[in-house]
C-alpha cells in the first residue's frame, strides 16, 4: 500500500477549502473501489479470509488502526460543512465504505460530538434520498457496536429518526400506492423508500442485546420512541412478525 496516497487524501479531507475536501472525497472513492476490486479478486481465487490474504486491504486495515491515519475520523468532521445533498450522499458512502473495511472505526461514534454530527443531518431540510443515505450510515455505525447504540440514544437519535416515518396506518409496511392519496407517484415512491429504510434501522436497533451485559431490553428501547410515536409497541410487534418471514 502506498501510504503517501492515503496521506495525500487525508490532507485534502482535512482542508478548510470545500473544493479540496470534495477532491479528497472523490480520490477516496476511487481508492475504495480499488480495494473492493482487490477483495473480489482474492475471493474469486479462493483466498480464504480475504481481509488477511489481500495485501492491499490488509495494509489499509492496519493503517486505520493508527489514529493519525484513521480516515473515518477525518470524514466525520466534514459533516460540519454545509454540503449539498449530492455531496452529503458521497460523504455518507465514503464513511460507510471505511466502516465496512475497518470495523473498529465505528468507535469514533462512541463520542457524543461525532454522533451529533451525523444526527444533525436528520434535522436539516433535505431531499429524501439524502435522508435515506444518512440513515444507511447510522446502520453502519450501530452495527455490532452497542456503545454506539447508547450514543445514538443519548444524543436524541430516536426522536430525530422517527420524525421521518410517515405511515397511513400502523399496520402499513408500504409496498404500493396508498388508496385515495393525493401525493404524486414519485413522492410516494420516495417516502416508501424512506419508510423502508427506517424500518430496516429499527429491525437492527430493536434486537435483543443478548451479548451485552448492561444492554437495554426491547421494551426499554421502545419507550424511547413513545413520546414521538405512541404506536411504537404495535410497530415493534409488526416488525417481529416481519422478521419471521
Amino acid at each position: 500500500m502506498n501510504n503517501e496516497e492515503i496521506i495525500f487524501i487525508i490532507d485534502k479531507l482535512d482542508s478548510s477549502n470545500e473544493d479540496e475536501i470534495l477532491r479528497g472525497l472523490n480520490l477516496l472513492d476511487k481508492y475504495l473501489i480499488r480495494l473492493v476490486t482487490e477483495l473480489e479478486i482474492c475471493s474469486s481465487n479462493g483466498g480464504g479470509n480475504c481481509f488477511l490474504t489481500c495485501e492491499l486491504v490488509e495494509n489499509f486495515v492496519q493503517l486505520q488502526n493508527n489514529p493519525a491515519y484513521n480516515i473515518a475520523s477525518y470524514l466525520v468532521r466534514i459533516y460540519d460543512c454545509n454540503l449539498s445533498d449530492s455531496n452529503l450522499i458521497l460523504l455518507n458512502r465514503m464513511l460507510q465504505g471505511c466502516l465496512l473495511l475497518h470495523h473498529s472505526s465505528r468507535s469514533n461514534f462512541n463520542h457524543g460530538r461525532n454522533m451529533k454530527r451525523i444526527l444533525t443531518k436528520l434535522d436539516e431540510h433535505r431531499d429524501i434520498p439524502a435522508i435515506i443515505s444518512v440513515i444507511s450510515t447510522l446502520i453502519h455505525i450501530l452495527l455490532k457496536n452497542y456503545e454506539n447504540y447508547r450514543s445514538f440514544e443519548t444524543n436524541g437519535g430516536c426522536t430525530k429518526l422517527i420524525q421521518h416515518l410517515k405511515l397511513n396506518s400502523i399496520d402499513e409496511i408500504p409496498q404500493q400506492k396508498p388508496k385515495n392519496s393525493t401525493m404524486s407517484p414519485s413522492l410516494i415512491s420516495n417516502q416508501q423508500k424512506l419508510n423502508f429504510k427506517i424500518i430496516e434501522f429499527l429491525m437492527l436497533y430493536m434486537i435483543e442485546e443478548t451479548n451485552n451485559k448492561n444492554g437495554k431490553s426491547v421494551e426499554e428501547k421502545a419507550r424511547l420512541f413513545k413520546q414521538d410515536f405512541p404506536e411504537i409497541d404495535l410497530l415493534v410487534e409488526n416488525l417481529n412478525e416481519l422478521s419471521k418471514l
